[in-house]
């Protein structure tokens, strides 16, 4: 008779599965029904109680860590039950300590299987159990039964005395036959005493076990329900990037569910692609230190970018080796929007603060300008013109130059680090300080020959050596020396522990001394507090040495200050050096210019005076131009002259249609046409965009006015004769 045809009798009632994992319960539920059980499936202990009191089945299935009943306690409440001990139960568990095992034996257990189960080895034992358990109901004079479990072998007796009483009996008939069996058994009766002993301390040391699991086991599920709690993200991944942890702070940050994100390569889901270098140097230096913090840039399920403050530990196995990494991720999106906004409020006030020292700079450059125009009007030789010339030109360049360093200042937002040297930021601020600051104030660079390079922002460090600055001359009101010095430096271990935020390495010290008032002892502990200022309502909101502050942890530097009243103040700031970096390349004087070939150059400018300019140059210079107001004056223009026209000069901005509607349109009509693209915005962030779509399109070649005659001349020569998309010959 096949045993599973039984448990389609409605009367013998269903296989009931207890699992509280939904996935687990499936899988069984859908292994029994392949072989022909009925199964009925409850969450817990305290429902599957509901389930047996209502419709008894033929045997219970049932886990045992499980919430509000255990499968131990369902298991002693159904033996307990005169109405429901009959029913056979098997405990499905993941525990090997044979303790377990005895203490569901007490609890009156049937059977026992492991997880993860393998399903030959199930069925084979659902199917023995429950015949077993036919046997036994009309056997009950069973008493003895062994139990295997691990390799071990446990004697479960239920009558002792019933059991001594028949080995004593088959004993003395045993020694009437044979009195070398008398001596067999004393052994026995030694061996059996020696095997109680045994089996009661191990009992005992078992017991103790079992409350030190489980209290590790309440210890582990507190800690599993805190994961849970916390907003932050957090994951665990093998050395090979699978996910295997994903607390539910990782499920609402990144929108994968814990199902879809376990087993999953971290990088395929959390990292856009330009932050694939990054984790290599980070996975590098984690097995070295074993640990790393830093910001990393990540995407979400949904394809929205956020910017994560992410702690990574390497965690290691018993014996040392590598095991896997705990990442804990907070985002800090929000946060790195409010300190962009913050910065660049706090570097509009700074550049505020220099308004009037910019004003009276440039009425100084502006006024040998026009005074020059009536000087070169008069007759005179061409001799006599060049000093005339050669002041409205350095005066020209001078202007263009503060107009630059504002636009540095005012519109970068900054954010990308790049190997840098600060003798060219220090150049910088010079010009800054002899343009904008009191006559009455001695200003001093210098940087060391050999000074380290540095990979930082150019913009942020151009704000705090401006914040520095400028709190030094407001330390000045009558005058005094501001010195600006960059210098190595080398922290050692002794270095470090007396200086809060040093850590042992190479550091590039900038120094900022003034001869000032200086700063009274009871302020200097607040000095760096955002919004705390000595100043007058009206000359300061307090951001500045805050700005600086942040600043320079950002960089992962520090800083100390040293004042004394009526002497001065000296600021020194220690940044990371990178002395093995490249620094980029320093821009030098264009080469002599390169004469044209009789090219037709369109040239689309809506600045009369500059249109005339430019048109001269380039017919100075062996070219042929036509001139255009706006994109639509061009458009009808090239229609007309498309074979005769080989590169096009346009700006950028322009009413009617703009230098980038232009460019849409040529690259349309014309593919390969050379542009050579001017603007007034530079590298202003706010025009990026564009500029992208620029170079999408295919131009290569960008002025930033004010320009020279050499840099247009050298740009239109290189767009005319490098091969690109918009640059070959013109069909």
């Amino acid at each position: 008779m096949n045993p599973q045809s039984a448990f389609r009798n409605p009367q013998s009632g269903a296989l009931l599965i207890v699992e509280d994992s939904p996935t687990q319960a499936e899988q069984l539920r859908d292994l029994l029904d392949s072989h022909g059980y009925l199964v009925t499936v409850a969450r817990n202990g305290q429902e599957a109680l509901g389930c047996i009191r209502q419709h008894p089945p033929a045997l219970v299935i049932t886990d045992i860590v499980m919430p509000h009943l255990d499968g131990y306690g369902l298991c002693r409440q159904i033996k307990a039950d005169p109405g429901l001990n009959h029913i056979p139960v098997m405990l499905l568990t993941s525990l090997t300590d044979p303790v377990d095992v005895i203490r569901g034996l007490e609890c009156g257990a049937d059977s026992f299987n492991g997880k993860p189960w393998e399903a030959c080895q199930l069925l084979s034992r659902i199917s023995c159990l429950l015949a077993n358990w036919h046997l036994r109901e009309a056997d009950q004079s069973q008493k003895v039964f062994a139990v295997h479990f691990s390799g071990q072998k446990f004697l479960i007796q239920s009558d002792r005395l019933q059991i001594l009483n028949f080995l004593l009996a088959t004993y003395e008939t045993a020694i009437e036959k044979n009195a070398a069996l008398a001596v067999a058994q004393n052994e026995l009766v030694k061996l059996n005493e020696q095997l109680e002993q045994r089996v009661c301390e191990r009992t005992a040391a078992l017991a103790a076990g079992v409350a030190d699991r489980h209290r590790a086991e309440a210890q582990i599920r507190d800690q599993a329900a805190l994961l849970n709690q916390t907003n932050d993200a957090i994951l665990v991944r093998s050395l090979a990037g699978e996910i295997t942890l994903w607390n539910r702070g990782a499920e609402l940050l990144f929108g994968w569910s814990a199902p879809e994100a376990l087993g999953r390569n971290a990088k395929d889901i959390l990292a856009p692609a330009a932050s694939r270098e990054k984790i290599a140097a980070v996975e590098q230096e984690l097995q070295k230190k074993g640990h790393w913090l830093g910001e990393m840039d990540y995407v979400t399920k949904s394809g929205k970018h956020l910017i994560g403050q992410a702690r990574a530990t390497l965690v290691r196995d018993a014996a040392g080796a590598p095991q896997s990494i705990l990442v804990l991720i907070t985002d800090i999106t929000e946060q790195k929007l409010l300190e962009a906004q913050f910065l660049r409020a706090q570097r509009l006030e700074a550049v505020g603060t220099l308004a009037s020292g910019i004003a009276h700079d440039l009425n100084n450059i502006l006024a040998p300008i026009l005074m020059a125009v009536p000087i070169l009007r008069e007759p005179q030789t061409p001799e006599a013109m060049v000093p005339t010339l050669d002041l409205v030109e350095s005066s020209a360049l001078r202007a263009a130059d503060v107009v630059r360093q504002l636009l540095t200042f005012s519109r970068g937002l900054g954010g990308e680090r790049i190997p840098l040297h600060l003798k060219h930021l220090l150049r910088d601020l010079r010009n800054i300080a002899r343009e904008t600051f009191p006559k009455n104030i001695r200003f001093t660079s210098q940087a060391a020959p050999d000074l380290w390079l540095l990979v930082a922002d150019p913009t942020q460090l151009h704000q705090l050596l401006l914040n520095l600055c400028i709190n030094a001359r407001d330390a000045m009101p009558r005058g005094g020396t501001l010195a600006v010095t960059a210098a190595n430096f080398s922290v050692d271990d002794q270095f470090a522990n007396m200086v809060t935020g040093a850590h042992p390495g190479a550091y590039v010290q900038l120094q900022v001394q003034d001869t000032g008032t200086g700063i009274a002892p009871g302020n200097l502990d607040k000095i760096f507090d955002p919004f705390f200022t000595t100043k007058e309502v009206g000359r300061g909101t307090g951001l500045g040495l805050a700005t600086v502050q942040k600043v320079v942890i950002g960089h992962g530097g520090f800083l100390r200050v040293r004042s004394q009243m009526g002497t001065g103040t000296t600021f020194e700031v220690y940044l990371p050096a990178a002395p093995h970096a490249v620094a980029l390349a320093e821009s030098a004087a264009p080469p002599p210019a390169l004469a044209g070939q009789g090219e037709l150059i369109l040239l689309v400018e809506d600045e009369e005076h500059i249109q005339e300019t430019i048109q001269a140059t380039l017919l100075r210079h062996g070219y042929r131009a036509v001139v255009a107001g706006n994109g639509i004056e061009a458009i009808d223009i090239f229609s007309q002259r498309r074979k005769e026209i080989k590169a096009v000069l346009t700006d950028l901005m322009m009413p009617v249609m703009d230098g980038l509607a232009l460019v849409r349109v040529l690259a349309k009509v014309a593919p390969g046409l050379p542009v050579v693209v001017s603007t007034g915005f530079g590298n202003d962030p706010d025009q990026e965009e564009n500029l992208e779509e620029l170079r999408r399109l295919g131009v290569s070649t960008f002025l930033t006015k004010p320009y020279t005659s050499d840099q247009l001349l050298h740009a239109l020569h290189g767009a005319l004769n490098q091969p690109g998309l918009m640059n070959t010959p013109n069909s």
